[in-house]
């Protein structure tokens, strides 16, 4: 960044870096040496409607956007000339051995770090400085692996049975998922009592389908409701699905929300207290 601001004398520029938890520390330390020379602003999926509009209001100061993948396709930011790729990138990965879901960092493949690059330029000749060598860009894979091919299955199966779309083993995927990856998918939902023996869908099955919610959570839920008797649930399943209430915004309330937050973290119970 410093060597970009002192080569060039205009053109916002555009960071890519792993995590959410990584842009605020980069914030945090840019805000301190070049908080008077830039407008610095996050991107990442969690952020506020409003939050996000900054991105693309006009500045006084030049903009640099610190940002996940989100950027790389799903928006353009319009007036950046320079890109900064750190070439890292936080992906879900399912295994369907121990039915565990990770996300791990990982090293982008060459097509995500040419989407990146293509990000400057659009306005004017623009600049894509990469942290990582050519050799190590050249070993990576050509292509991601498609997402369809990293998911738990199970959701899927379930909504395909609800919609009637047959069979997930012949229906036409670009890439389709293998087959350890379908039989755990089937299995799972046969252990919630989502399908039957023969694989069809049951009447708790449809119920699970209704929602976009991990078939775990939403049985797990049901189960509560039936057990319980209430019409409402406080089942910790609930609380897993929403977004994390101890996340902290970048708008105005960011300090109240970091002072309200410090009452349930000032203890060893930390989280627990919730």
């Amino acid at each position: 960044v410093d060597r970009i601001l002192e080569e060039f004398g205009q053109g916002d520029i555009l960071a890519f870096l792993p995590t959410e938890k990584d842009i605020r520390e980069t914030m945090e330390l840019l805000e301190g040496r070049l908080g008077q020379r830039l407008a610095i602003l996050p991107c990442f999926g969690r952020l506020s409607n409003s939050d996000q509009q900054r991105i693309f209001s006009k500045s006084s100061k030049r903009k640099i956007v610190l940002a996940t993948n989100i950027a790389e396709t799903s928006l353009t930011i319009p007036g950046i000339r320079f890109v900064i790729d750190t070439g890292l990138a936080r992906l879900s990965r399912y295994n369907p051995h121990s039915r565990t879901k990770r996300l791990p960092i990982e090293n982008v493949s060459q097509s995500s770090a040419n989407q990146r690059k293509g990000r400057c330029g659009r306005v004017q000749d623009g600049i894509c400085i990469r942290l990582y060598s050519e050799s190590d860009f050249e070993k990576r894979p050509v292509f991601s692996s498609p997402e369809i091919q990293r998911a738990n299955l199970a959701e899927v199966i379930l909504r395909m049975k609800a919609s009637r779309l047959g069979k997930i083993e012949t229906f036409p995927f670009i890439d389709p998922p293998s087959p350890a990856a379908i039989q755990s998918g089937y299995l799972l939902l046969e252990e919630l009592g989502a399908i039957d023996s023969q694989r069809g869908l049951t009447d708790l099955g449809r119920k699970l389908a209704k929602l976009p919610i991990d078939p775990t959570f939403m049985q797990c839920r049901q189960h509560y409701l039936a057990i319980s008797g209430r019409g409402r649930s406080s089942c910790v399943a609930d609380f897993e699905v929403i977004e994390d209430p101890l996340g902290r915004t970048y708008l105005a309330i960011a300090k109240d929300c970091d002072i309200t937050k410090s009452v349930f973290l000032n203890d060893d119970n930390g989280r627990s207290q919730l």
